[in-house]
């Protein structure tokens, strides 16, 4: 079975500040994810908000 990786990447400074990745079974399905992802994040970076959301290790545990 094939399967297709998205991976978006954004680096600041030679240094990954924001990752993420999904996996699909068409490649269409993961070029639209790809394209529609990014223009989100465009629109938040436009709007001020940092990549991502930051959690403390606590949290995540929980």
């Amino acid at each position: 079975m094939t399967r297709y990786s998205a991976i978006i990447r954004f680096k600041k400074g030679g240094k990954v500040v924001h990752s993420e990745f999904e996996t699909f079974g068409r490649k269409a399905l993961a070029n639209e994810w790809m394209r529609r992802r990014e223009s989100d994040l465009d629109s938040s970076r436009a709007q001020g908000e940092p990549f991502g959301k930051r959690y403390m290790l606590g949290d995540l545990i929980k």
